[in-house]
């Protein structure tokens, strides 16, 4: 899949009122800002496939910063459980190729379709 193969069409990302539970005060402001964007890049799985400049582009702020916040957002966990997981896929010949991320569904944001 290519990273912008889900952001084509009609595709929107469905937000849970539950979030209200004391998740995003829990997160405080810049890491909802932060999971907010990303959830944006989300397909049906909760994968995402944003890179960092775009990451930065949207949220209005430099790389380094996204850097620093996603590594804080990995590390955040709602009642024991990570909200957000990264899986770092290699080539055959031992390179990264693109980081995935992965929105656990359950949380706050859902992909859906009109």
């Amino acid at each position: 899949m290519r990273n912008d193969e889900v952001q084509n069409g009609e595709v929107f990302v469905k937000f849970f009122v539950g979030a209200r539970n004391g998740l995003m005060a829990a997160m405080g402001a810049e890491l909802w800002h932060t999971y907010c964007a990303l959830a944006t890049y989300m397909d049906r799985n909760g994968r995402c496939y944003p890179s960092q400049d775009q990451l930065a582009r949207n949220l209005g702020i430099r790389r380094e910063t996204v850097s620093r916040r996603m590594k804080r957002l990995l590390d955040f966990r709602w009642k024991g459980e990570p909200i957000v997981t990264v899986e770092r896929v290699r080539t055959k010949d031992n390179q990264f190729t693109n980081i995935v991320y992965t929105v656990d569904p359950s949380n706050a944001f859902r992909i859906f379709t009109e």
